[in-house]
């Protein structure tokens, strides 16, 4: 238990272990990704971006750099810029679920309004700002966000590992 605690502790700290973990899980999946999935993620995305530069363009020059971006060849840069990222994190949402699926592991309901709680304290803590746990869209981003570190948790304490001492290798 003691090791255990330790390791969660380390984890906590640690966000080479999650990126390694990440890794694996995208290496071992080898997810195909249809075009026109990552195009509709990208044009969510994007959308979602054009709304909130518009609801927080307030003076006349901001409002001009909104409807700049109303066009197809802003998509296009959009695109261009973030496609690497859409796909790995497509790729690794589909990891994800397969793991979940193939353990059979399952979400703690109360775990997840737990850590929802002790989130928005610390966001209040830290912003000042009450945070909205009703809004269906950050609810299914920290829902992701908690099955995703749920999962990594599981490959880093059921992987097969080396360990090495760097100094008996130099």
């Amino acid at each position: 238990m003691r090791e255990r605690l330790s390791r969660e502790e380390l984890l906590q700290d640690s966000t080479l272990a999650f990126s390694t973990a990440e890794e694996a899980l995208l290496g071992a999946a080898n997810v195909s990704l249809p075009a026109s999935l990552v195009l509709q993620k990208a044009r969510e995305q994007f959308a979602a971006r054009v709304k909130r530069a518009s609801e927080d363009a307030t003076t006349p020059e901001q409002k001009k750099e909104v409807e700049q971006m109303l066009n197809w060849e802003s998509f296009e840069k959009y695109l261009a810029e973030e496609d690497a990222a859409i796909r790995r994190a497509l790729a690794l949402s589909f990891a994800v679920q397969a793991v979940v699926e193939k353990e059979e592991l399952e979400v703690d309901p109360q775990a997840i309004q737990d850590n929802l709680d002790m989130y928005a304290i610390d966001y209040f803590k830290t912003t000042g700002e009450k945070l909205d746990k009703e809004d269906p869209y950050f609810l299914e981003r920290f829902e992701a966000t908690y099955l995703r570190e749920m999962v990594l948790r599981f490959v880093i304490d059921s992987a097969q590992v080396k360990w090495f001492d760097p100094e008996a290798t130099a």
